[in-house]
């Protein structure tokens, strides 16, 4: 899984998806391997040197914005609404695991 996503982030959606549903199993070693490898690929792959914004923040009514750019905004919503979950998904394992 981890190397659909690297290969094709863009592509790769569902292939997070996977992963983000791992890291919300009730099994210890499943949910901390899931986080693990959604770690690497957030930051090493995924995620920009800058803050993400959701669809709504871009100025998609501008003139000069292409189709080209809609795709990449449309990836960009979609991978920071992932991205929030894998942060709700590590406050959840934190907190059960270790009490």
């Amino acid at each position: 899984m981890t190397l659909a996503v690297q290969q094709s982030p863009f592509h790769g959606l569902k292939t997070l998806d996977i992963l983000l549903t791992l890291a919300k199993k009730k099994g210890r070693r499943e949910c901390v391997m899931a986080c693990e490898t959604l770690k690497d690929l957030f930051v090493t792959n995924i995620l920009p040197d800058r803050k993400l914004l959701f669809f709504r923040q871009q100025e998609y009514t501008h003139p000069s914005a292409t189709p080209k750019h809609l795709k990449h905004w449309y990836f960009e919503h979609e991978i920071k609404e992932r991205y929030t979950q894998f942060i709700q998904a590590l406050e959840v394992t934190v907190y059960v695991f270790d009490m």
